[in-house]
């Protein structure tokens, strides 16, 4: 079976199958399961099971008490060093200097239920800062960090699970030298049994929290009269808490769900042959055109875990609402329970695949149903989703409420960010329509970049297509924008494409493209660091894969493309006239103009003098307006910031050092920039 989801595997990670490409710790990007020949992120959802943590406790601990009596805790620096990290009982978060607080004050407090109570944590990057210090630097090292509790007497109880409260973060998930959060149990604290804890979380990124967690210990546990518990991990920074523990009885039936798919990454991507040097994965959109739809129906996927003590007969259920009503469900499953002689106890289930509503916006509910035979049905908690169909646009970002932003060009910075789209129609793209977050400077230029997936090509991608140039304007901070192609782009089904955004190096402006949710596989979302400016580039050109969606979407809107044209106001804007008579072809090409005739008028208003100077000088207006000036130096770094509405200023750079500085001017419309020299 080619996508095998099974507990056995969370416990052979080691390499990384993307070979070609570097990770950029910064954003989080290595892997938490191995699928096919895929690094899987699988940012996608806890697993929830809403009868758990209901029961009576047979045994529980919420550490009111410090940390408890009769209890040990185990460190070691696996590499040699000298800093070490026991668990230790805190009413604080992690101390760890990685954060913007520098480790000068508590931060990421875990929110369980008896917080107030104090909890346990292994502060590994708080530790590590002890002899090697801040920032998080190559000489961090792995450090073992461990507890056990006391032996606890289940020799009345033949079925248990263990519940806890956590929240963690880590990096390196992959490593060799790295063992994620992980539970051991043991009957004699000899012989340990490992589960491993950490679900379905990536390379930095933090946990829920809380995040809830129920294990099935029976086959270790059950009915024995010893039983040790035992947390642990190998890590080199970031932190792990622990609270309210408690060990219940296993329910007979108690049914979990977890990573919901919309489209076909479990199953039906299989039902879909790539062409050329391509293959398809089934990834989830948030926006579809209805053509591409009516080739490739929506498949509601996810995995059923098995967390009661009896085998169960489980359905995935779904309910759609919105513009349409709709509802089904796959078909009844066996989800055997976790024993001595059955490792594996989870299903991926899969509803048909012939959800293709018309357009409109949806909403999704997803939950799983569970039946041991003579006893009462469990459902899980619910997933929700929404989804939209539409005529034109294609799309993967969660949409623009509360965006985060990924750097495009700047004064260290050209990178390409990209994602991936597969194409069950023929389509021609007009455009690629990217939210320009509001932390991009007015006046940088960036441009749509399109490459075909090509597993011969270096990166597995080569260059397919690109626009003009974009010039950044103060309307479109903060906002969507179409950038059209010179001419249509050809997308071919059965093909799979990296469409995103290009920015430039440049010493004073700075491009950034909005971000919104998680990806589904590392490598799902790509940075090709240009010139290799990265401090991890070394001074290559190298591709990244980052876990953030960017927000960029395919337009197959003609009117969005290069069949528009536009003209340039008096006040240096660009305008459709609506009637195909503008200009200029496209809004790249107008924007330009527009700018670099407002460039032409502004500098036929200005002198600076004396120029030599002593760092004394005047900037003359002829026209009044108000302008930011920044003085930059030779490195292009801001050595003055101020603003003008007067028709002459006074600048002083007495203070600084003799040589050329550049003066920038700049309104919304308008960017002046000359050299002064200071003697």
């Amino acid at each position: 079976m080619k996508k095998q989801y099974t507990t056995i595997l969370l416990l052979i990670i080691s390499i990384s199958l993307f070979g070609q490409f570097a990770t950029l710790e910064v954003d989080g990007n290595e892997s938490s399961l191995t699928h096919d020949n895929i690094l899987i992120n699988q940012n996608l959802n806890q697993s929830t099971a809403s009868n758990a943590m209901a029961a009576s406790p047979i045994w529980e601990e919420d550490f009111s008490g410090g940390f408890p009596q009769g209890w040990s805790t185990y460190t070691n620096n696996t590499q040699g060093g000298v800093s070490t990290c026991p668990w230790v009982w805190t009413l604080d978060g992690t101390w760890g200097y990685w954060n913007a607080n520098n480790g000068t004050s508590p931060n990421y407090t875990l929110a369980s239920t008896t917080a107030s109570n104090g909890f346990l944590i292994s502060d590994t990057d708080s530790a590590n800062h002890y002899a090697y210090g801040q920032p998080s630097g190559s000489t961090y090292q792995y450090i073992e960090s461990s507890f056990t509790t006391s032996a606890i007497d289940l020799s009345m109880y033949p079925a248990v699970s263990l519940e806890f409260e956590q929240i963690f973060r880590y990096n390196n998930l992959g490593n060799q030298n790295f063992t994620p959060p992980t539970l051991y149990v043991s009957s004699d604290s000899v012989n340990w049994t490992p589960f491993l804890v950490n679900g379905s979380t990536g390379s930095n990124t933090q946990s829920a929290n809380p995040d809830k967690m129920i294990i099935n210990i029976t086959p270790v546990a059950g009915g024995q009269s010893t039983v040790y518990l035992k947390f642990g991990w190998v890590s080199r920074c970031y932190f792990w808490m622990i609270d309210d523990l408690r060990i219940i009885e296993t329910p007979r039936n108690l049914i979990e769900i977890e990573d919901v798919v919309i489209g076909g990454f479990w199953i039906d991507y299989a039902s879909y042959t790539g062409a050329g040097l391509n293959t398809i994965v089934g990834l989830d959109y948030s926006i579809t055109p209805a053509s591409q739809l009516a080739n490739h129906p929506y498949v509601i996927e996810g995995v059923l875990r098995n967390r009661g003590s009896e085998d169960q007969t489980s359905m995935l259920k779904y309910e759609v609402y919105g513009a349409g009503s709709y509802s089904g469900s796959s078909a009844p499953t066996s989800v055997l329970a976790y024993s001595a002689s059955n490792s594996v106890d989870s299903v991926i289930v899969a509803t048909s695949p012939s959800l293709s509503p018309p357009i409109g916006q949806y909403g999704v509910s997803i939950w799983g149903e569970s039946d041991s035979a003579g006893f009462q049905t469990a459902i899980t908690d619910t997933v929700y989703k929404t989804f939209e169909i539409s005529d034109y646009i294609y799309g993967k970002d969660l949409g623009s409420s509360t965006p985060g932003a990924y750097i495009l060009g700047g004064a260290v910075d050209q990178n390409h960010i990209i994602t991936r789209y597969e194409m069950y129609a023929n389509e021609q793209l007009y455009s690629i329509r990217a939210f320009i977050s509001d932390q991009s400077d007015v006046g940088a230029e960036i441009k749509a970049i399109i490459y075909e997936w090509d597993s011969t090509a270096t990166g597995g991608r080569s260059f397919y297509d690109e626009s003009d140039n974009y010039v950044i304007t103060a309307q479109d901070l903060g906002s969507w924008v179409d950038i059209p192609f010179v001419t249509p782009v050809t997308l071919l089904t059965g093909y799979a494409y990296s469409c995103g955004v290009v920015g430039y190096q440049h010493p004073t402006d700075s491009s950034f493209i909005g971000t919104s949710g998680k990806s589904m596989y590392n490598g799902e979302h790509s940075l090709f660091d240009e010139l290799g400016l990265s401090t991890q580039s070394n001074g290559t050109p190298t591709w990244y894969y980052i876990t953030s969606t960017p927000m960029i979407r395919m337009n197959f809107d003609p009117s969005s493309g290069s069949l528009q044209s536009f003209d340039c106001d008096n006040q240096g804007n660009c305008s459709d006239p609506g009637t195909g008579l503008g200009q200029y072809t496209s809004l790249a090409a107008c924007q330009a103009a527009c700018i670099s005739n407002a460039v032409n008028d502004i500098e036929s208003n200005v002198s600076i003098y004396p120029n030599p100077s002593n760092g004394v000088f005047v900037i003359k207006l002829d026209v009044l307006g108000k302008y930011d000036v920044t003085i930059y130096n030779v490195l292009g770094q801001t050595v003055l910031s101020t603003f003008t509405n007067s028709m002459t200023t006074s600048i002083d750079l007495s203070g600084f050092d003799k040589g050329i500085y550049t003066v920038e001017l700049k309104d919304k419309n308008t960017i002046y920039t000359d050299k002064v020299i200071v003697e």
